[in-house]
């Protein structure tokens, strides 16, 4: 067998510290997930899995110490504690990225969590007004079957408006024409009347000018027989006087009622044109109407 190699002695402090910085690092790398991605984009493997592999070399070391020689195991430790010191850097460098990454998951869960509430008003809100579509649908369907049935009831109103006006205009256009010609014939009418009425009128006023002469000369040469009479032969018989005054006022009832019938004639032509010229101003007032109709 060869010289043995002195055993490197630590300080019960040193191990203590050592192990419980490998035990500290394995537990929080058992409570953590490893972080996928490091800050720069590239991927690194999961720490707790890495300090496992750190302390299973450790122990490794401590039997590999315990059996071989000092020096061989002194650069074992050596390098198991450069390691180590590799290993704390990466591990702060991993709990930075962790910790951004939470701050990251912490903002982006709390953002997804919003946006969730927001989702769901949305979602609320579209389901009302998919309500309100719906609604407002019907009520244009409503509306624009109203609109085609007012269209159609409003053609008809104007067609049935065209007709009843064209119908009317054309028994306004018969009734003036009737008018016309009625008022034609009642001038025509009128005229011969007033004509006949005046024809009679001055032949009735006429014979009753010459009968009122006729009585007159009739009357005075009674009046002139009897003052001859009277003069020639002194006062008369009585009985002829009185014969001759009776005569006389005979004359005078005949010239009265003549002159009663001519006035009579006159009230009624005078009547007469009255009635003509209201006629007549009412066939004027009924023509000037339809016409402006």
């Amino acid at each position: 067998m060869g010289p043995s190699v002195p055993l490197r002695t630590e300080s019960p402090t040193t191990i203590t510290l050592l192990s419980f910085l490998i035990e500290e690092v394995s537990s929080r790398g058992s409570e953590r997930q490893a972080v996928g991605d490091s800050p720069d984009g590239c991927s690194f493997p999961s720490s707790s899995s890495w300090l496992s592999s750190s302390k299973a070399s450790y122990l490794l070391y401590n039997d590999n110490w315990e059996g071989e020689g000092g020096q061989e195991g002194f650069r074992f430790y050596g390098k198991k504690e450069s390691d180590l010191n590799v290993v704390q850097v990466k591990l702060q460098e991993y709990e930075a990225a962790f910790n951004s990454k939470e701050v990251v998951l912490a903002t982006a869960l709390a953002d997804k969590r919003n946006l969730e509430g927001e989702d769901e008003d949305l979602k609320d809100k579209v389901v009302k007004l998919e309500v309100s579509l719906a609604a407002t649908k019907e009520q244009l369907a409503n509306e624009t079957l109203l609109k085609v049935d007012l269209e159609n009831r409003c053609q008809t109103l104007t067609e049935d408006l065209e007709f009843r006006k064209t119908m009317y205009e054309e028994k306004i256009n018969e009734t003036i024409r009737q008018r016309k010609t009625c008022s034609a014939e009642v001038d025509s009418g009128l005229n011969l009347f007033r004509e006949e009425l005046a024809q009679t009128y001055h032949t009735k006023l006429e014979n009753a000018r010459l009968s009122s002469e006729m009585s007159s000369s009739a009357a005075n040469s009674v009046r002139e027989q009897l003052n001859e009479r009277q003069l020639g032969q002194g006062k008369g018989k009585p009985s002829e006087n009185t014969k001759n005054e009776k005569e006389m006022s005979e004359l005078r009832n005949q010239m009265q009622e003549q002159l009663s019938d001519y006035q009579q004639l006159l009230d009624v032509k005078l009547g007469l044109d009255n009635e003509i010229n209201v006629y007549q101003k009412l066939l004027e007032d009924e023509e000037r109407k339809y016409e402006i109709m």
